[in-house]
């Protein structure tokens, strides 16, 4: 709430981030932002089927853009769940084989995380 609220209000993102991790931190904000936003428009029933389906997939295009495959050399929580949400609009736009493939990346990722053991704090190396 406090990343979005910021989007309005400067003043209330926290300065106790590096430069470097407040760039990868506001685009993966974005990204997810942009992906809530497209399975929200999927939904509305304000607009036309039309509409509805542009919409959502104008805001899929902005976040896949925002998000490169380097993001997942890094391993933060907020990944998984931008991967989840790509997954979750893919599977209402009826691509079942991307779909799959989304998920296993999240899935991947939470691995790297250790959120699939009872230590999720611990970091492990790639051997690990």
């Amino acid at each position: 709430m406090a990343e979005y609220a910021g989007l309005w209000d400067p003043a209330v993102i926290p300065d106790n981030i590096s430069s470097s991790d407040r760039v990868f931190e506001d685009v993966v904000f974005h990204a997810t932002l942009n992906i809530v936003l497209a399975l929200g428009c999927q939904i509305s029933k304000s607009l036309s089927l039309a509409q509805r389906q542009y919409q959502a997939n104008e805001f899929y295009r902005r976040s896949q853009k925002l998000v490169s495959i380097e993001t997942l050399d890094t391993f933060p929580l907020s990944v998984v769940q931008l991967l989840l949400l790509h997954s979750l609009y893919i599977s209402y736009a009826s691509m079942a084989d991307r779909c799959w493939i989304m998920i296993g990346a999240a899935f991947r990722v939470a691995m790297a995380l250790g959120l699939h053991t009872n230590q999720s704090g611990k970091a492990y190396s790639q051997l690990e």
